[in-house]
Order: C-alpha cells, then sequence, then structure tokens
C-alpha cells in the first residue's frame, strides 16, 4: 500500500489555538526568544508516515479510545469544518449510534440531582463492560481540544442536554480533593476569561486555586507517570487569559515545566523513551523500586504524553533539540513494530504517539530533525514485547 507522504501544502500548525489561529504565548512587552530553524528530513516524514499508518487502520473499542481518536482526527481542522470529526463525535453523541457502537452499556451520560454527567471508571462500570470516561472531565477536555461548541445537543434515552449544560454541572459539583487536570483543561479552554465561580458545596473556586493544587504534588504523582500535571499547567500558560493568573504563579509554573525538562534531560532512555520512572532522575527500566515489569506500552505511552506537553510550551521550558529528537525517532519505530492487537490493547498511548508524529509533521517548528532520520536505521530493539 502506498504512504502518502506530507507535502508544503499542509497548513495545519502544531501551535495552533482551538481556532485553528495560533496564539503567542509571549505577553505584551515581553521579547520573544527566538526559535530554531525548522529542518523536517524527507527521510523522517516518510518514515512518520509509515508509523501513523499503523495507528489510523486500527478502529477504536471503547468510548475512551475515542475521546482519544478524536483529538488525533482533530488535527486535520476545526470541529466546525471537520466533516470526519463531527461524525465521530456524533457516534457518541447520537444515542441511536451510541447504541449501535457500544450495545452491551447504557448510555455514557447521565441525569443526577445536580445535572447531567458523564458515567466515571468505577469497579461495577468496568466489571459490567459499561462505557465511561477514565479521568474526571476526560469528556468535557477533549471537546474543549477540538473546539466542540457548547451548544452542541448530546442525545440519550432520558432527554437531550448541551455540551454547554455539562459544563455548568461540572464546575458546580468540582471538588478540590478530585483528580482536576482535565477539569483545568475544560474550564481553561472553554472559559478563559471566567476563572472564578462558586462551587454547590459555597466554595470559591479559581484557575489560580486548582494550579496552586498541581504544583504542590511531587512530578511523578497521578496516573500516566503523572504526565498530566505538566499538560495541564501548560494549557492554562497558553489559554488562559493574562487577569486569571498573577504573574507569580506564571513564573512558578514555568518554573515547574523547566524542572520537569531537566529531570526529563537526566532519565531519558537509551533508546530515547521515558520511563513511568522518570521523575526520578532515572534513565534505566532496571531501577524500579517496585520490581515490576516496564511494558514497552509503558514507555510508548509515556514518551507520546511527556512530548504532547513540551509541544506547547516555549523553547526555553523544553528539553534540548537533541532529547527531543531521539524522543520522537522513539515513537516513530514504536509505532511501526506495533500491531492492531497491541495498539487496541493500549490506546491511549498509541493514540498520543500518533497525536505527536502527525503535529510534528504538519508543523514548521524542529521537532523532526535530520538527526532522527540518521537515527532511524540503528537496530535498536525499541519497543519490547509485554
Amino acid at each position: 500500500m502506498a504512504v502518502v507522504v506530507p507535502t508544503a501544502t499542509l497548513t495545519v500548525k502544531l501551535w495552533r489555538g482551538f481556532t485553528g489561529v495560533a496564539k503567542s504565548t509571549i505577553e505584551p512587552g515581553q521579547i520573544a526568544r527566538p526559535s530554531p530553524t525548522p529542518v523536517i528530513a524527507a527521510e523522517t516524514k516518510i518514515s512518520a508516515a509509515q508509523a501513523i499508518a499503523r495507528y489510523t487502520s486500527t478502529p477504536p473499542r471503547r468510548a475512551s479510545d475515542y475521546f482519544h481518536r478524536w483529538r488525533f482526527v482533530g488535527l486535520a481542522g476545526p470541529y466546525a469544518v471537520n466533516s470526519a470529526l463531527r461524525g465521530d463525535v456524533e457516534r457518541v453523541l447520537r444515542q441511536a449510534d451510541f447504541r449501535r457502537t457500544f450495545p452491551r452499556s447504557p448510555p455514557l451520560f447521565f441525569r443526577s440531582s445536580y445535572g447531567w454527567e458523564v458515567r466515571q471508571r468505577t469497579a461495577p462500570n468496568v466489571q459490567r463492560h459499561w462505557e465511561y470516561e477514565h479521568h474526571v472531565d476526560q469528556f468535557l477536555a477533549t471537546c474543549a481540544e477540538i473546539d466542540v461548541p457548547l451548544g452542541l445537543s448530546v442525545d440519550t434515552n432520558t432527554g437531550s442536554f448541551t455540551v454547554g449544560e455539562l459544563l455548568d454541572a461540572s464546575r458546580r459539583s468540582f471538588d478540590a480533593s478530585q483528580e482536576i487536570c482535565w477539569s483545568l483543561v475544560a474550564y481553561c479552554g472553554y472559559l478563559p476569561d471566567e476563572m472564578r465561580w462558586e462551587n454547590r458545596f459555597g466554595e470559591t473556586c479559581s484557575y489560580e486555586s486548582m494550579a496552586e493544587a498541581i504544583l504542590a504534588l511531587p512530578f511523578a504523582r497521578g496516573s500516566c507517570g503523572g504526565t498530566h500535571k505538566q499538560f495541564a499547567l501548560a494549557f492554562l500558560l497558553r489559554h488562559a487569559s493574562p487577569r486569571s493568573i498573577s504573574a507569580d504563579l506564571r513564573q512558578r509554573c514555568e518554573d515547574y515545566l523547566s524542572k520537569s525538562s531537566r529531570l526529563l534531560e537526566r532519565s531519558q532512555l537509551p533508546n530515547g523513551a521515558w520511563s513511568p520512572l522518570w521523575a526520578n532522575g532515572s534513565s534505566s527500566v532496571s531501577d524500579n523500586p517496585d520490581d515490576g515489569p516496564i511494558r514497552g506500552d509503558d514507555l510508548v505511552r509515556i514518551t507520546g504524553h511527556q512530548l504532547e506537553w513540551i509541544e506547547i510550551v516555549p523553547t526555553f521550558s523544553r528539553p534540548s533539540s537533541d532529547c527531543i529528537s531521539r524522543a520522537l525517532q522513539f515513537l516513530i519505530d514504536g509505532l511501526k513494530r506495533s500491531d492492531a492487537t497491541s495498539i487496541q490493547r493500549d490506546y491511549c498511548a498509541y493514540s498520543h504517539a500518533a497525536c505527536v508524529l502527525q503535529r510534528a509533521l504538519l508543523s514548521d517548528h524542529v521537532l523532526v530533525s535530520a538527526e532522527v532520520a540518521r537515527n532511524s536505521d540503528d537496530g535498536n530493539d525499541i519497543v519490547s514485547r509485554p
């Protein structure tokens, strides 16, 4: 099968905002640091396109897989003009389509005494093979990232509501003790200027307090190697209005991300990947204190998550270009060596990898370099089977 290599006619940018228009990360009066000259080797484009094809040929199976797939399909254009993306979203939001796709599951959405909610991951839901979101507000955060309008209607067998109503219910029920990274992305993505609100417990909530809570956590705390924290903070810095967070908090978030990058420099494995132990500064998977096996899929998941937040921070907060290039090459080789079974087993991991590579192909920024192409045939066994 022929591989279609991206050409210069591609227009989607790595640094685009929700509207498809690039958003500046520089405050008024601040001098932007120079970016390196883009160098994207033709050989690397071919290799990356072949890797991406492994992912695109594997269909999602679970609702959470669809959320990840939407982020990839959304790279072709905003929701309003992306017919493929709208069709994928409707498969979950229209009850008739949902029943055909997930015949064993009740609706993903349900009405509680506090409003409409998304079914969460619980032991009973897993045992019953019901569909659910893996993280609190994962659905809303995904919708914010792909430009789903707040007025879009969601159809269930017990009534209809809008994405905006779901967002309102989420903010009313927000609890500082919950997993907050996805909530911060959803709220800030949809409501960048509404940085304070009162929840149903009478508590005043804010983007600043959410960021403070994230900053207080250890680097590795949380699912996916703790990387949701870095993404949430990077997203906040990029999309929140200037008055949403103080200059002091902005600086501490930048420092947190810069320190994360320094840890990544020290903990990168010889094959270019990062393991779940990245925050320990360990460059060996044999340093696992739990002595549990670290699979190749785990390396793909952590490496893809890391590169996604690195893509949206300024150059001064990133690891070196060489470090990034080696991580990208790991993802290229990891996807090329995968099969449908491994991708469907860990759709999250390979979705993040595919999104990173697709953005790199469509971007003017130097995330894929000539060095990656030179290292593409080094013979390393990049991803080992579990």
